[in-house]
């Protein structure tokens, strides 16, 4: 009885520490934390638009490949005579591109009864025309392509109007700066029933033995190269020599009389960009 009593006693001792040590010692928990907020995304503030910068060719073209022609004439039959000028551009280069160039052709003094242009292309356009001045604005030209304008004056013209002398420029912005070139020239003789017409000066300095004579050429392209011949007494066109002319469409050649042919009667000069002609004639 005492041992039943015992075992009884030992039991109910175990069950009292087993649910003492169940449910009185701490329970280590984690309470749910609330998740961090989420960044708002956001672009980053844009910046300020730079300037429009001045239209730059970033193409190098050596001045010698851009050809500017200026050439002139009258129309007489109309009832108001007209005198048109004809503007020829051509990029002469093997792959490069002329852009943002402006061309501009100084006006005679007179007093024009209306001024009228046409351009060959909507690349082309007048950009400005003032009393003694005409600019036209280019906005590109490729290789081996050229655009043509023709300018059109009705002026009042008379006996006492002087001689005109003009000549196109044409320039263009590149990374290096402005570079600039001038037309060949044209001058307008005023008459009393016609126009003169002429474009380059020729002329033939004479010096005195052993110094050679001189020809000098003016009023062409810049930096144009001209091509010098003699015309001969029985009609023969023997060649000289090729010379450029310089910034300005001028020349100076030193004559070596040692070779040259004999019987010259007459030395010409022409322009192979502007292809004008300048000639003077030799006193027999």
């Amino acid at each position: 009885m005492r041992r039943l009593i015992l075992v009884y006693l030992l039991l109910s001792f175990s069950v009292v520490i087993v649910y003492f040590m169940t449910y009185s010692m701490p329970i280590n928990t984690v309470s749910a934390q609330p998740a961090p907020p989420r960044p708002t995304l956001s672009a980053p503030p844009r910046p300020p638009l730079p300037p429009t910068p001045t239209p730059v060719s970033t193409d190098y073209i050596s001045p010698s490949l851009i050809c500017l022609q200026l050439a002139n004439h009258m129309d007489i039959a109309a009832s108001n005579p007209l005198l048109l000028y004809d503007l020829k551009l051509l990029n002469r280069s093997s792959g490069d591109k002329l852009r943002n160039a402006t061309i501009r052709l100084p006006l005679p003094a007179l007093d024009h009864m209306s001024v009228a242009v046409k351009t060959s292309s909507d690349l082309l356009w007048v950009s400005s025309v003032t009393t003694n001045s005409l600019s036209l604005r280019v906005s590109h030209l490729r290789a081996g392509e050229y655009l043509t304008a023709t300018i059109q004056l009705q002026p009042v013209l008379n006996t006492d109007t002087p001689e005109m002398v003009t000549r196109a420029s044409v320039e263009w912005l590149t990374e290096g700066g402005i570079i600039a070139i001038l037309s060949n020239s044209v001058t307008v003789m005023n008459g009393r029933h016609e126009i003169d017409i002429f474009g380059s000066h020729l002329q033939l300095m004479q010096n005195q033995p052993p110094q050679s004579p001189i020809l000098i050429g003016s009023g062409y392209t810049s930096l144009e190269r001209v091509g010098v011949w003699a015309l001969l007494r029985n009609g023969d066109n023997v060649a000289i020599t090729d010379i450029f002319a310089d910034s300005e469409g001028r020349f100076t050649l030193p004559l070596d009389t040692s070779r040259l042919p004999a019987h010259i009667i007459t030395f010409v000069a022409q322009g192979a960009c502007s292809e004008v002609i300048g000639l003077i004639n030799l006193s027999e």
